[in-house]
């Protein structure tokens, strides 16, 4: 199988042509420079700040259970237009890119199902996307890397926790508008949020937030292909090529939205307290492309139509709300319920029309596509500490998802008859949880963590007259957490516990999904299976942390997880062309070791500039027992990453900020005959922010400073034959100017 050239894979990160600043939000130029009043108020604003990311950080410290808390200050600090760049930034986090497909979260450099990301404590239904929640509108984020009893148990390599804002302390309104420009393309967006007391009922509080956003992003790919023969020339084999053509693909994407986040809370006394909130996104995305393929001399296309063109467009509402009361009982206790309702529904249209001069071939493919999914959330929780040694929780979480999609296809081919196709699929997955778990303090120096869950998962999904799925698995999970503190800046941690990770219903569906064109090994057609079955693993997590500071600090932690009824996709030529169905193969293991570090320098030399620095380095690998080696592992799994960043508060009113990363480049076999290949990416994010007045500031940041080009390859053989495809995507960066302040 042939190896990737140098030049591919080129280790040189080019910084490109910069370009100039198109859009200015003018919005109060003049004002902002009003009533020079900065000094104290930046002073006052440094203060509060320090005050509030220090305490986050220590109440993330002392917790049983191993966390990072991220305060709203660090989520807004670089003003990013969507909350995947904020995640971006944070340690164990990498962001999985390339081939045209969509970024995916991935945690300890696992996605695909093993990151768990809730919003309030709630799963998001399919489909729901990161880019609908802005950064203005979450109040913290939380990263666990081992869950709690209270938690569902499939979150493999962790779960992320986004916490939506509630309510503030004083009553104040804030905003923000903001214009980029990235390859070209303009973008703005405006948000306000107002919060404070009901004047008729001043136990009543209340947080209404509403963002405008339009954005536009050019794309562009570029795919070399090449299939070969194998030949006998006496006793040698030699390959000879049958295809090779270059592939063109220009992608616009366009999408704009609005979203309300309305909160109230109630709070008559001391011992109740009841919360509402809703969040409501609708948006409108829409996604074009043009692709051209140029085949070799003498040589035919790989693709049915060369000249392809394509359009799809959708209207998108993502809506969440949740229902909160909490009641204080005697001796400390405290009963808690909660109460969601998660709806999404989408209504697609896409138009393909692709032709072949050369054979005389075109045809038009019309799909109009719909989903809609609701569902519903009762949990509740008894909280005492029955003794000073012991904190004792009960718990219940149940939940059920109705999900119905229809899709209508026409294709109308030159040659031959007009075909028409209509499907309509229905599915529901009901969870039920009960759990109890103990807070245990042994002594001053030494706390303990235990929890048992049972969750039963039963998943539904038919279409009639066609097929009648239905799957239930239970899963008993123990979780053990301890914390040992050596002595006032040296503690250790050590984690057992047991996850799943179940398959989406869509890869339940015994259903061929067909792509529009070039179906090839590396872009097969999709296959469910009613077989499927859940993920479970077994995890060891060990960590040891020490405070060189009060806003220093190192940590060092390594895991171990043993998993079984791995899903890997199953690669197999059918009369219809190529295939891929997921299936279980086998176990793995997979192994991991993180190192982070926050250092304030002026902890360490007090005539030092206000610099803060934080540092993490991550290696993950893992090795799949079904499939042979070498680099039998995880897909897109980030073996080596790495991250430094820096804060620096110039002045009162002048801060400045760098974030660089860097991502290692990787080989992998998850599929018999298959080798994929990722380059290595390099990231560099900066901010500048003046505070002309004590309540107000612009901000310019600049996103993928280096604008780094995306390159892949995925080499594949059977028998006499082998597929090779190279592709890189470009890369731009974002430039971005915001002016905010609040009154």
């Amino acid at each position: 199988m042939p190896h990737t050239t140098t030049y591919f894979f080129s280790a040189a990160a080019h910084l490109g042509t910069y370009r100039t600043l198109a859009m200015l939000p003018a919005l109060g130029l003049t004002l902002s420079f009003a009533g020079l009043n900065q000094a104290v108020y930046a002073q006052q604003t440094v203060q509060q700040v320090e005050v509030n990311a220090t305490a986050t950080a220590r109440s993330g410290r002392d917790d049983t259970a191993a966390k990072v808390l991220i305060p709203h200050e660090e989520i807004v600090r670089y003003g990013d237009h969507q909350l995947l760049d904020v995640l971006r930034r944070q340690p164990g986090i990498t962001i999985a890119e390339g081939k045209g497909k969509q970024p995916e979260l991935r945690l300890r450099g696992l996605g695909n199902g093993y990151t768990q990301i809730l919003v309030n404590g709630q799963e998001m239904p399919a489909g729901f996307q990161l880019d609908s929640i802005a950064p203005e509108l979450v109040e913290s984020i939380e990263i666990v890397r081992v869950a709690g009893a209270d938690q569902t148990a499939g979150s493999m390599a962790g779960s992320i926790h986004i916490k939506l804002r509630q309510k503030k302390t004083a009553a104040e309104t804030e905003w923000r508008a903001s214009s980029s420009l990235q390859n070209g393309r303009l973008g703005s967006q405006f948000s306000v949020q107002s919060n404070g007391a009901l004047a008729a009922a001043p136990d009543w509080r209340y947080l209404l937030a509403v963002q405008i956003d339009s954005s536009s992003v050019e794309q562009n790919q570029t795919s070399q292909q090449l299939v070969q023969n194998q030949t006998q020339n006496g006793n040698q084999a030699l390959w000879q090529n049958s295809i090779d053509s270059r592939l063109q693909l220009q992608q616009h994407n366009r999408r704009d939205s609005i979203t309300l986040t309305p909160s109230l809370q109630w709070q008559p006394d001391q011992q109740r307290q009841w919360r509402w909130q809703l969040f409501l996104n609708y948006a409108r995305p829409e996604t074009t492309k043009q692709e051209s393929e140029q085949a070799g001399t003498g040589m035919p296309a790989t693709s049915e139509f060369p000249l392809n063109h394509s359009i799809w467009a959708a209207h998108i509402l993502t809506a969440h709300q949740e229902l909160q009361w909490e009641q204080r009982l005697n001796d400390s206790a405290k009963l808690s319920m909660q109460w969601g309702w998660n709806h999404f529904a989408r209504d697609s249209r896409f138009r393909f029309w692709g032709s072949n001069p050369a054979a005389g071939l075109s045809e038009q493919r019309v799909v109009f596509a719909d989903a809609k999914e609701n569902s519903w959330r009762w949990a509740g929780k008894y909280l005492a500490p029955y003794s000073e040694q012991h904190v004792l929780s009960l718990g219940w979480d149940s939940s059920l998802a109705q999900r119905v999609e229809s899709r209508d296809e026409w294709d109308t081919p030159s040659l031959g008859q007009s075909q028409q196709s209509a499907h309509r699929y229905e599915a529901s997955m009901r969870k039920l949880a009960g759990y109890i778990q103990d807070e245990w303090t042994l002594h001053a120096q030494w706390s303990a963590y235990l929890g048992l869950r049972w969750e039963q998962f039963a998943a539904h999904s038919e279409e009639a007259g066609q097929f009648d799925i239905r799957q239930q698995n239970a899963v008993w999970s123990p979780v053990l957490q301890t914390l040992w503190k050596a002595d006032s800046h040296t503690q250790w941690r050590l984690a057992v516990n047991r996850t799943l990770k179940q398959p989406a219903l869509a890869k339940l569906i015994p259903r061929r999904f067909r792509v529009d064109n070039n179906n090839n090994p590396f872009n097969p057609d999709q296959l469910g299976n009613p077989g499927l079955r859940p993920e479970r693993a077994w995890g060891l997590d060990l960590g040891y942390e020490r405070t060189l500071g009060e806003d220093s600090q190192i940590s060092v932690s390594a895991y171990r997880k043993w998993v079984q009824d791995l899903m890997l996709e199953h690669l197999s030529l059918q009369q219809g062309g190529w295939e891929s169905q997921t299936q279980n193969h086998g176990k793995a293991v997979i192994d991991g070791l993180e190192l982070e570090g926050k250092f304030a320098l002026k902890e360490f030399w007090e005539n030092s500039p206000a610099i803060r620095l934080r540092s993490s380095l991550g290696y993950n690998w893992s090795r799949l027992s079904a499939v042979a080696g070498p680099d039998n592992r995880l897909p897109d799994q980030a073996r080596l990453s790495a991250r430094l960043g820096l804060d620096y508060t110039i002045n009162p009113a002048w801060k400045m900020g760098l974030d660089a990363s860097y991502l290692s480049s990787e080989r992998y076999r998850d599929t018999a005959g298959m080798l994929s290949l990722s380059g290595p990416r390099r990231h560099l994010d900066a901010y500048l922010s003046f505070s002309a007045q004590a309540h107000s500031q612009w901000r310019l940041s600049v996103n993928n400073l280096l604008q780094q080009d995306l390159r892949n390859a995925d080499y594949f053989q059977l028998s006499e034959r082998r597929w090779t495809e190279q592709t890189t995507q470009a890369s731009s960066r974002q430039w971005r100017l915001s002016w905010e302040g609040k009154w």
